[in-house]
């Protein structure tokens, strides 16, 4: 494949300036759930991600129908675009969807542990944080994951030295 940057003849400008515009059109492209290229790429794909943000082709903080960011997303299963969204993205840690989940919410329930830790670790997250139901992290941990009892102690250690009460 030849270098588009490199490009030597004016027909070569035109087909360059046709992908570019194409490009622009990443940032308003959304499913049906009104989730971005950018939702999807959180999911595994931090080149993407990077690129995206990068070139200003996607807004970190855009939301979904059901209110959940690309964060929210990254969260489930991607600490390194969890990472890379907070500290260069620059994405929202405490939005929160339809209802009322943060993105440290949506980590505890997903048993991400390693996005909890460093979320809570580096003090990106309210750690105190509810949902529209008045649960906590460790409510829904508990609730929807049936090994969180032997990181119930990693998650009290966490919000004892962020000088946070129990519940």
């Amino acid at each position: 494949m030849r270098d588009l940057n490199g490009m030597k003849h004016p027909q070569d400008r035109r087909l360059h300036a046709y992908i570019m515009m194409q490009l622009d059109e990443l940032e308003r492209a959304k499913d049906n759930d009104s989730q971005t290229v950018l939702h999807w790429a959180a999911h595994g794909n931090l080149d993407v991600v990077q690129w995206l943000v990068e070139h200003g082709k996607a807004n970190v903080d855009a939301t979904d129908n059901y209110g959940r960011t690309v964060l929210n997303w990254a969260a489930r299963d991607n600490l390194n675009a969890v990472q890379w969204l907070v500290e260069h993205g620059k994405a929202n840690v405490d939005a929160t969807d339809n209802k009322g989940q943060t993105v440290l919410l949506w980590a505890a329930q997903e048993n991400e542990w390693d996005v909890v830790k460093w979320l809570v670790e580096h003090g990106k997250a309210n750690v105190e944080a509810t949902d529209n139901y008045g649960q906590t992290v460790l409510h829904w941990a508990a609730r929807d994951n049936l090994n969180v009892v032997p990181n119930a102690n990693k998650w009290t250690t966490f919000k004892l030295s962020r000088a946070a009460q129990c519940n």
